[in-house]
């Protein structure tokens, strides 16, 4: 296995073969034969997990180099690997060497809706839209406001895209947003529904992994290589699935204006050394925050304001990023109240 490393990370004045490290000057001998008897192409990449949970404010995605024997692998695409870890001879980091690998996808994009498969749905039954939220409620194990519920809930279950008129398709993933006061259970509710769905990932927009090279993704260094590994962002990893972004009024930059295009067209484009690379992200998204800080920094409550779309333009702003959204809950703390104006 490390000769298969050597021949792979040098190369030029300074390679290095297994006979050079192994045998010195034994390959000179008359009576030393090196044979090659098969030859197999392998792959470099950069892996990371599919379920990642970046809401710590410092935590970012682990990754690992792997070269992958035989089978080539498409960027932003969810594989099942089986590898070895070994050291790498050039960095000495730990390296993964697949020799299998699964695709996740290949399942999902040949699955067809059969009379069989109808049948087989049937013992779910039918329920209305207050029962599946009362399920949820379940789920998340605690009688928080409905309207929250339903909003994330909806979220979650949007379809990836839909024919309309004249067989045009349109994107079907909701982009929503969630603005209520501390402690109303936004983030122990997607948590809770993160779990038991188990087709998603979060992150604060408070710290250094809510970058747009950490949400869309971007070129990085490797060691002091000189050379460069382009890495695919949390949302096009999560292509398909739902990615929840937390605590927007403490972004301090402009990240609404970096996921412009991938929320509208639904593709990362990833600038690297050598041009772009674009990746399908067709992630739904959802954003949870508290209402703006007063200028001195203090805390703005919902009720503060005299109605939900101030809030949501003193957050935003820019009414085309408000426009992008398909889905949008302010809900404060004062119960209902009907008003008799007669």
């Amino acid at each position: 296995m490390k000769d298969v490393l050597y021949q792979l990370e040098y190369n030029g004045d300074k390679s290095v073969t297994p006979s050079d490290r192994d045998l010195g000057e034994m390959d000179k001998d008359t009576l030393v034969r090196q044979v090659s008897k098969e030859r197999r192409r392998v792959f470099k990449a950069l892996v990371g997990s599919a379920a990642e949970d970046i809401a710590d404010t410092d935590k970012l995605a682990t990754e690992h180099l792997a070269y992958i024997m035989d089978t080539p692998v498409d960027s932003g695409k969810e594989y099942i690997i089986y590898y070895r870890i070994t050291p790498n001879p050039k960095t000495n980091r730990s390296t993964l060497v697949v020799h299998k690998i699964e695709d996740l996808a290949k399942s999902e994009e040949e699955f067809v809706i059969t009379d069989e498969v109808k049948a087989s749905l049937d013992k779910f039954g039918t329920k209305t839209f207050d029962e599946l939220i009362e399920q949820a409620k379940g789920i998340v194990n605690a009688n928080f406001n409905t309207k929250l519920i339903t909003v994330i809930d909806l979220t979650f279950h949007s379809v990836l895209s839909f024919n309309f008129w004249r067989n045009k398709l349109i994107k079907g993933t909701i982009n929503s947003i969630v603005v209520t006061d501390t402690g109303f259970g936004k983030s122990i509710t997607s948590q809770a529904l993160l779990a038991y769905y188990k087709q998603g990932g979060r992150a604060s927009l408070t710290g250094s992994a809510a970058t747009p090279q950490g949400l869309i993704g971007g070129s990085k260094p490797i060691g002091n290589s000189g050379t460069f590994q382009t890495t695919a962002g949390l949302i096009p990893r999560m292509h398909k699935k739902l990615v929840f972004l937390e605590e927007l009024a403490k972004n301090k930059s402009d990240i609404m204006k970096e996921l412009t295009d991938i929320r509208t067209s639904g593709k990362a484009e990833i600038a690297r050394v050598s041009g772009k690379m674009t990746l399908p992200a067709n992630t739904r998204l959802g954003f949870f925050s508290n209402p703006k800080a007063n200028k001195d920094g203090g805390n703005k409550t919902v009720d503060a304001y005299p109605n939900g779309i101030e809030i949501i333009q003193d957050l935003l702003g820019a009414r085309e990023d408000i426009g992008r959204f398909d889905l949008i809950a302010t809900l404060g703390q004062r119960e209902s109240i009907e008003i008799d104006l007669s």
